[in-house]
């Protein structure tokens, strides 16, 4: 077995050793994680990722998996102020561009103090957690990777963070979708990335 069955088999069992959630970053502070892959395997990524929640929960390892799918959660929260709706009149009316710059405005997502995306992660995961971040590739044109990781790490205290990443992650920046893509405009250096293997064989 090879490829991203290998890794997500690595993953899985991973997360389950103690020491995992032990790991810390260079300046002492909670170690987060970014498990990237290959964008033809998200389908593959989406269905194990569900499946290993499930499974964590039924062992009762002393911590639970706190999932939020980015789009979901954006959706969901646009519905709960009556936005949505007018989010689809203002793309017909005045274009994508402009109902982008005023999604963006509303998530906030670089201050953690006002955005209602990061108290909404905040608010609905339980102590002794793991949150895993997946839906970055629907959400890439109103939520940067380093920007939700980095307004995380200024809420959530102890609890680590694992993003699902469909593109290329060397430990310092983020390549979305493929080699040759733009990169995001901020290096993150403070998550490790959780499958070498993978790296190593798009990189070559």
């Amino acid at each position: 077995m090879s490829g991203i069955h290998e890794d997500l088999d690595k993953f899985e069992q991973r997360i389950q050793y103690p020491d995992f959630r032990k790991n810390k970053g260079l300046s002492n502070e909670i170690g987060n994680y970014v498990f990237h892959y290959d964008p033809k395997d998200e389908l593959i990524v989406r269905e194990r990722v569900t499946s290993i929640c499930t499974k964590i929960d039924k062992l009762a390892l002393g911590f639970k998996i706190a999932l939020f799918d980015l789009y979901d959660v954006m959706i969901e929260l646009l519905k709960q102020d009556d936005i949505l709706e007018n989010c689809f009149k203002q793309e017909s009316e005045e274009g994508f561009p402009l109902l982008k710059e005023n999604i963006i405005n509303y998530l906030t997502i670089e201050d953690p103090s006002t955005s209602p995306l990061i108290a909404y992660i905040k608010n609905n995961t339980p102590p002794n957690s793991i949150i895993f971040l997946t839906g970055v590739g629907k959400v890439y044109d109103f939520i940067r990777s380093h920007s939700i990781l980095d307004s995380l790490d200024a809420v959530i205290g102890n609890t680590q963070v694992v993003l699902f990443f469909p593109g290329a992650y060397d430990g310092k920046q983020f390549t979305l979708f493929a080699p040759g893509a733009p990169i995001e405009s901020k290096n993150y250096y403070r998550a490790f990335p959780l499958n070498e293997t993978s790296r190593s064989r798009r990189n070559t």
